[in-house]
């Protein structure tokens, strides 16, 4: 009930944001009607093992968007000055990379936090190797590819270990 709950409450959140500042009383209404379609639609998708989030494993999250947010800014900003550099001064590796996280969500989140990260792409995902492609990588990732993960593991493995 609780994976239920949770997904509900995700999702009507997400309407509310989507929506905001017109509420009306009408459109909210119907916000959590479909809300909750989605939430029973998309329960039997996640794993059996999928119990909800605790409040506390939702602000962590909520503070691991502007970690990701800002990443992603970071990471903008380089490609463009690749790209706009006269000679587009690539040098494109594969570079394998060790995490610590354990559950499938963490693993999948941290891969698609890596993958939505310009210039960098999460090619697989093996046991807890994770292989990345990389546009041009600094010589410190080139060093230590777990550097990659940094900037993401430790807030992911906060809210899904």
């Amino acid at each position: 009930m609780k994976a239920y709950a949770t997904l509900f409450l995700v999702a009507w959140a997400l309407f509310l944001v989507l929506t905001a500042p017109s509420w009306q009383v009408a459109q909210v209404a119907a916000g959590a009607l479909v809300a909750l379609a989605a939430a029973v639609l998309t329960r039997p998708l996640l794993p059996a093992s999928f119990a909800g989030f605790s409040p506390m494993a939702a602000l962590r999250f909520l503070i691991y968007v502007p970690v990701f947010l800002w990443e992603m800014v970071k990471a903008n900003l380089q490609i463009a000055a690749i790209v706009l550099h006269p000679r587009l001064p690539i040098a494109p590796r594969i570079l394998k990379a060790r995490t610590r996280l354990s559950s499938d969500g963490g693993k999948m989140l941290l891969a698609n936090s890596i993958t939505l990260t310009p210039g960098t792409l999460t090619v697989d995902v093996r046991g807890d190797e994770l292989w990345i492609h990389c546009v041009r990588p600094a010589p410190e990732q080139e060093a230590d590819p777990q550097s990659l993960l940094s900037p993401f593991e430790d807030h992911i493995g906060r809210f899904a270990p």
